[in-house]
């Protein structure tokens, strides 16, 4: 059974990589399936045309579609459901991510190409959704926890997953992406991910109903361990952390500066932190081990806004 993980976005055009480049959390997705034996592969259609797109689903169409939506790409992802159903109305369509997750009623009521939609994170539940569609044992799909689907006239959603702890045993996306469609593999792995969640909870920011309210953290040795897999692999020195707030766990910071030095993994880096966040100590080591950036978020000046954001 071929299942086919695919991005497509348009705003900010090819060269913004916030819009343009493919997730990183349908990485880990395709990673995991790979590991449980699923025939998947991952596709960033966001510089192709819909002709040019169609003409790729028709060579090889897929049994079972997962489409990453964020509030930009919400039409693009609907168009994308859309056209794979009319080439093979049999496809099983996923909806995941941040506008999915958050809009799944709307979408199950109002897009019947939609068949199904991950609630958060994602790794487990597509794994075990896709094992029971390649069995063909559809009708247990209820038994699927974090899934909204359409049941006849009604939305049933299953009960809430609870979020992934062991972030160290999930496999490197960079392991399966040879074979990408669409996929600028110098720019997309210069983006890594080495926490989920976020100690906050602004009112404004869709992370905790997504991730969950708890922070769960890699370990220094999984990071540095990733780093050196893409480096050696494609040649990168250059990484981007796209962590909610990188410097929560202070210790853990240091940590990994330590390493990077101590294994002389000679590469540059940037971060999102708050500047209630770091300190002398902890930037000193960050910029011995190579971080050259750090990217602060001041939402306000004024304490009275900063209250009403939470």
């Amino acid at each position: 059974m071929s299942i086919l993980l695919a991005y497509k976005a348009h705003a900010g055009g090819a060269a913004d990589p916030f819009t343009s480049l493919l997730p990183v959390g349908l990485g880990y997705i395709n990673a995991c399936l790979r590991e449980a034996g699923h025939r998947s592969k991952v596709a960033n259609f966001s510089r192709y045309s819909w002709r040019e797109i169609k003409e790729l689903i028709d060579a090889a169409p897929p049994a079972i579609l997962g489409v990453s939506q964020f509030t930009h790409n919400r039409f693009d992802s609907l168009k994308l459901a859309s056209l794979v159903k009319k080439i093979n109305p049999s496809c099983f369509v996923v909806f995941g991510g941040p506008h999915a997750t958050h809009r799944f009623r709307e979408i199950l009521a109002c897009h019947n190409e939609v068949d199904a939609v991950v609630l958060g994170e994602g790794e487990e539940t597509f794994r075990e959704l896709a094992d029971l569609l390649a069995a063909e044992r559809r009708d247990e799909l209820d038994s699927v926890r974090g899934l909204a689907l359409r049941r006849s006239d009604s939305i049933k959603v299953t009960p809430l997953r609870e979020p992934r702890m062991d972030l160290d045993r999930l496999p490197f996306p960079v392991c399966c992406l040879d074979d990408a469609i669409g996929v600028d593999l110098h720019r997309q792995l210069e983006f890594i991910i080495t926490s989920r969640g976020c100690p906050a909870s602004c009112r404004f920011c869709a992370s905790p109903r997504f991730w969950g309210k708890s922070v769960r953290f890699r370990s220094p040795r999984s990071i540095v361990d990733e780093i050196k897999s893409i480096r050696d692999r494609y040649g990168l020195i250059y990484f981007s952390i796209r962590d909610d707030t990188f410097t929560t766990d202070r210790e853990r910071v240091l940590e990994f500066c330590r390493l990077l030095l101590q294994e002389k993994v000679y590469i540059l880096w940037n971060c999102q932190s708050r500047v209630n966040a770091v300190d002398e100590e902890v930037l000193f080591a960050m910029k011995r081990a190579g971080c050259e950036c750090v990217q602060f978020g001041v939402e306000s000046g004024s304490v009275r806004v900063l209250r009403t954001l939470g």
